[in-house]
């Protein structure tokens, strides 16, 4: 049980492979996103990234999804179990556009550092500013960081292909003492303390953006 997080003290590791990862391409793919989202992403610079909350014709939520621009590609990242719905829509609303959305789920998976330590250990740096990313080599895979700081704590996402997602987690867990594996319970524990919702659990088509405070 998490009684207290420590972002100084205490690092934590949680597998967020549920989420949907998908690679867009296409000199229309932020335009679009912009034009069918909350925030401001289509200036996105190479190596940012933002959050931004899809909504349907009512003005409710679709999804949270977050966004990093990599230069000749985006990532783009959905709820859990929402992958569907969000290509659908974004199908809907996709005329001449240029843009192609790939799934790549079956190659990358993604686990959650939470803790401002993390970054000391991986690429000798103090911290990264929020919502950008940088690469990485863990254990002889190329690997991406991004900080998005998932439940409110400085925390941050990393990109590993799916063969080494075991090896790296069990790789990371040793990297000092008294690092925990989260579980789900464990996990939502810790953002539900610091006010951030998660879509299937505190948001769904009945809010809109501002009904939540995203």
């Amino acid at each position: 049980m998490v009684n207290k997080l420590s972002t100084k003290s205490q690092q934590y590791i949680f597998d967020r492979s549920y989420l949907g990862i998908y690679e867009l391409t296409g000199k229309d793919s932020l335009d679009l996103l912009n034009r069918l989202s909350s925030n401001k992403v289509d200036d996105l610079n190479i190596n940012h990234g933002d959050s931004t909350i899809l909504t349907n014709n009512k003005g409710r939520v679709i999804d949270v999804i977050t966004l990093f621009q990599l230069g000749s590609k985006t990532l783009m990242f959905t709820s859990k179990n929402n992958s569907q719905e969000v290509i659908d829509w974004i199908d809907t609303y996709t005329f001449i556009e240029d843009i192609s959305l790939l799934n790549i789920n079956s190659e990358f998976n993604l686990i959650t550092l939470i803790g401002d330590n993390w970054t000391e250990h991986l690429i000798q740096k103090p911290t990264i500013d929020k919502f950008t990313c940088e690469s990485l080599e863990i254990d002889g895979s190329s690997c991406l960081i991004m900080r998005t700081d998932p439940t409110g704590h400085i925390g941050y996402d990393l990109l590993v292909p799916a063969n080494k997602k075991e090896d790296i987690i069990n790789s990371l867990s040793k990297v000092k003492p008294n690092i925990e594996i989260l579980n789900d319970y464990q996990y939502d524990y810790i953002r539900i303390n610091e006010g951030i919702p998660r879509l299937d659990r505190e948001i769904n088509d009945d809010f809109n953006p501002w009904e939540i405070n995203l």
